[in-house]
């Protein structure tokens, strides 16, 4: 009983966080995007490490900056990194945007 538990729970939890990657990507297309080649860039620097220990093609990730001020980065399929301008103004450090993309990148 308690693997069929664990088993519903994890189903359930995968179908939520698909229900959420999916509502906030339609959120950041609805929101204005931010196209800046130094930025994005950065946040590739930032990435590739990551994205290598991952076992991923650093190449094959597509970065996106969304205008909003709420502190959220977002992964879609696709490989698409989603970071939002308020995670970049709230980060106090190059660590914790790195933290959150290696999050990110976890899912």
């Amino acid at each position: 009983m308690t693997m069929r538990i664990r088993t519903l729970s994890a189903v359930l939890t995968a179908t939520i966080a698909t229900c959420v990657a999916v509502d906030s990507v339609a959120a950041a297309e609805k929101q204005q995007q931010i196209f800046d080649t130094e930025i994005e860039n950065t946040i590739r620097d930032f990435a590739t490490p990551v994205l290598l220990a991952a076992g991923l093609d650093p190449s094959a990730v597509r970065v996106h900056l969304v205008n909003s001020s709420t502190p959220n980065a977002f992964v879609s399929r696709g490989q698409r990194l989603f970071v939002t301008t308020g995670l970049l103004m709230a980060a106090k450090n190059p660590s914790q945007v790195i933290g959150t993309l290696a999050h990110e990148t976890g899912h």
